[in-house]
């Protein structure tokens, strides 16, 4: 029986990358979707994700979408893209506030010292993503 999967994740590689969880992100829907599954993804839309280089597009069905986490009302959109040589779709979260600072390295600058504001950042991709 073909399964409906929603894999939702915080980095997802080639788009972000800082741990082994990017790779993991992409082997385990990979995997599933290998197995006859209808699998989707969603991860952040972070500010040095290229919309140009992954063929992002607009979902219009998930522009303006307002959800309340922790008594906050956020307003978000979607964009979508393919994950490269798959046909595994990717959707991407985009809120400025949430996401749109953050540079490629997401918690180090790079000299290699970690962020002093980690901890709210983290704070607000566990907020989006969960």
């Amino acid at each position: 029986m073909v399964k409906k999967i929603f894999y939702i994740n915080s980095e997802m590689e080639p788009f972000a990358s800082v741990s082994n969880l990017a790779n993991l992100s992409v082997d385990i829907p990979l995997g599933l979707q290998e197995k006859g599954n209808d699998v989707r993804c969603l991860m952040p839309k972070y500010g040095f994700i290229s919309e140009r280089k992954y063929i992002l597009r607009e979902v219009i069905r998930l522009k303006e979408i307002l959800f309340d986490y922790d008594d906050i009302s956020y307003e978000c959109s979607a964009k979508s893209a393919f994950l490269p040589k798959s046909r595994l779709q990717v959707y991407f979260l985009e809120n400025e506030e949430k996401f749109d600072d953050l540079n490629n390295l997401l918690f180090k600058s790079k000299n290699g010292r970690f962020f002093p504001d980690n901890d709210i950042k983290i704070c607000n991709l566990f907020t989006c993503c969960n």
